[in-house]
């Protein structure tokens, strides 16, 4: 064989083996698992406030409350305070555009009131009904309660910077869409 075929026979393989490597990696972490640490109960794996186990106890408890939401524009077409086109309206202009459809004559201001009382009350609920799945891995014994505390304080954080960044303008990038692990049909 030739040098130069040996060589390039050699770096394809290292190539391939991390690739391969790389796949695997990100194929055995959990979900939300990423670059800067998998958000802020990952990053609690990764500083050693929680165990992995406990983290995958965590997610699924909250994914349990994700199941139960309920949609404010539904209820709030539902109630009468706005119609559908209204609705549909709000989700085609995403978030932090009330103000601008209020300005544009498409909800009055009396509308966007109720829609952010539904939010607030919304988010009420979800951090009640966290703080209740956390209470509930400290009563079973899966955390101690300084590790409930340090999830929520952990996720309360995330929150704000978003907010914050939200109110800047800069809304915090959407994470890139997980390849498929189907085969390609090629």
């Amino acid at each position: 064989m030739k040098r130069s075929t040996i060589i390039r026979t050699a770096a394809g393989m290292g190539i391939a083996a991390v690739l391969l490597t790389g796949v695997t990696g990100v194929a055995n972490a959990a979900p939300g698992d990423g670059p800067k640490g998998g958000g802020p109960v990952g990053s609690l794996v990764q500083n050693g406030t929680i165990t992995r186990a406990q983290a995958d106890a965590v997610k699924a408890a909250l994914d349990e409350l994700r199941t139960g939401k309920t949609d404010k524009l539904a209820a709030l077409v539902s109630n009468g305070t706005i119609t559908q086109a209204q609705a549909d309206a709000i989700k085609a202009a995403g978030k932090g555009s009330v103000p601008t459809l209020v300005q544009n004559g498409t909800i009055t201001p009396a509308q966007a009131a109720a829609l952010k009382a539904a939010h607030d009350a919304d988010y009420a609920a979800r951090e009640a009904a966290r703080d209740a799945a956390l209470g509930g891995l400290v009563s079973k014994g899966t955390l101690t309660s300084a590790q409930a505390d340090a999830i929520n304080s952990a996720i309360e954080a995330k929150q704000a910077d978003r907010e914050a960044a939200r109110k800047a303008g800069n809304p915090p990038a959407r994470p890139a869409a997980r390849p498929s692990t189907a085969p390609s049909a090629s």
